[in-house]
């Protein structure tokens, strides 16, 4: 049985947490979702996800980083877009052993390749690919998805090569 001089100081830090969250989520609620705005909110989105980094698992993290690229991609940014989802990737890597985490990894690394695809930053998409692949690799029966990547990857590589990269 825990105490109540257990429970008091864990409620109080919980309480804390959660009112610190909360500042947060006011401030970035406050700024408006426009053009003109998208510094400030893409700033407020990232201390959003700095803290739950700190005090929670990936979950809510990747849920604002999805936000962010989304923001940047209704703005027409895309190589901010496929940042912020090449950050999805690193947060899901890790998570592994959740299937579901995995493919939410791999949707977030197929969108940030044809995010920068779309800019015409073929070396990032690129880049992009081959984790792809690397995840791809380690799977049982996946051998016709990275023989897939092996293609668009050549194709980014044979315009690389051609100059068209930026």
């Amino acid at each position: 049985q825990i105490g109540l001089g257990k429970i008091v100081p864990l409620a109080s830090h919980y309480l804390q947490q959660m009112g610190h969250l909360c500042l947060l989520l006011l401030g970035l609620g406050r700024i408006p979702s426009i053009k003109s705005h998208e510094i400030d909110r893409t700033d407020s989105l990232l201390r959003v996800v700095g803290y739950l980094e700190r005090v929670d698992g990936p979950n809510r993290t990747v849920a604002y980083l999805e936000q962010l690229a989304e923001l940047h991609l209704a703005f027409g940014n895309s190589v901010e877009a496929g940042q912020a989802l090449l950050n999805v990737h690193e947060a899901l890597s890790a998570a592994t052993a959740d299937r579901r985490l995995a493919d939410r990894r791999i949707a977030a690394l197929s969108r940030a390749a044809e995010c920068f695809e779309s800019a015409g930053h073929l070396d990032r998409a690129a880049r992009a690919l081959d984790l792809l692949r690397e995840i791809f690799e380690h799977e049982q029966h996946a051998s016709l998805k990275v023989a897939q990547l092996l293609r668009q990857q050549a194709l980014l590589h044979e315009a690389l090569g051609q100059g068209d990269s930026r």
